[in-house]
């Protein structure tokens, strides 16, 4: 992470031989005596039968991860959140060409669930990781706290749990309990306006290594209260743009629930987003 900090030991390299595990005194089968840290395991072994018969395969799963806590002591249960995915993405379009699900379809479902579950505020950092392909790992933070790992499974860890290594296989795990110690957000619900909304699109060309989640946070800050809804659909690399530039597109929807918008107060919101992103991370709006 950008101050140093190291993430949780829960988070460290994945599987850890030397990592102490939670034993069960009578369990029920003899492969059953570990009680799991992780759900990755059940979650990844789930993705490599369903793979053998669908081309897509999304699948989650919530429940407890048990973490040792000491000699005879109570193990730690937490509330966890595993995701996986895998295949042959989904396209709207007949004319799109065949892609693999990837780290960023599921970076996508990340930042719709945050702030559905009251965590609005949390921030995907890219963070190396043992068990993630380099390159393609993330520290979820929220209130500067790593919470969860994002990325893609390195080949070689794929491998381990019969997935075909050149499959891409993209994994999130996510500490439900840590969130809800951390405190969540209140959740904001509004009722559909009758006024007709108005779209306006933006395309900042900022440096490669700004994160679009700090783009995002400018143009959220600008449009204030008449925000709907934001979107980032574009993200351009080439020949219009100078080395080391990156174009995100971005629509925005605004929206008010007692009028329709005139062109002037549009234009006013327009040019505060337009001046934030250019203080906030340098940004110049492409045509």
């Amino acid at each position: 992470s950008p101050d140093g900090a190291e993430l949780p030991d829960r988070y460290g390299q994945f599987p850890r031989p030397e990592l102490d595990l939670v034993t069960a005194a009578n369990p029920l089968r003899s492969d059953w005596e570990m009680m799991r840290p992780t759900l990755l395991p059940s979650l990844l072994k789930n993705v490599a039968e369903n793979l053998k018969f669908n081309e897509r395969v999304a699948v989650f799963e919530t429940g407890r991860v048990y973490l040792p806590l000491g000699s005879n002591e109570v193990p730690d249960e937490r509330p966890t959140l595993g995701i996986a995915m895998a295949g042959q993405a989904t396209t709207l379009s007949p004319y799109a060409a065949p892609r693999p699900l990837d780290y960023l379809d599921l970076k996508g479902v990340i930042d719709v669930l945050m702030p559905r579950i009251g965590a609005g505020s949390a921030i995907i950092e890219p963070t190396p990781h043992p068990s993630l392909h380099p390159g393609r790992s993330s520290a979820i933070i929220y209130r500067d706290q790593h919470v969860g790992i994002l990325g893609e499974l390195h080949p070689e860890v794929a491998g381990h749990f019969g997935t075909d290594p050149d499959i891409r296989v993209a994994v999130v795990e996510l500490d439900l309990a840590s969130l809800a110690e951390l405190g969540i957000e209140p959740v904001d619900y509004r009722p559909v306006s009758r006024f007709q909304p108005v779209e306006q699109d933006f395309a900042a060309v900022v440096d490669e290594d700004t994160p679009a989640h700090a783009v995002e946070a400018a143009i959220i800050e600008g449009a204030g209260p008449l925000l709907w809804a934001i979107r980032l659909f574009d993200i351009y690399r080439g020949e219009a743009i100078e080395r080391g530039k990156k174009s995100l597109a971005y629509r925005v929807t605004l929206s008010a629930p007692d009028r329709m918008l005139e062109e002037a107060e549009v234009a006013r919101v327009r040019r505060r987003i337009e001046r934030l992103l250019a203080e906030r991370v340098n940004a110049t709006l492409r045509a």
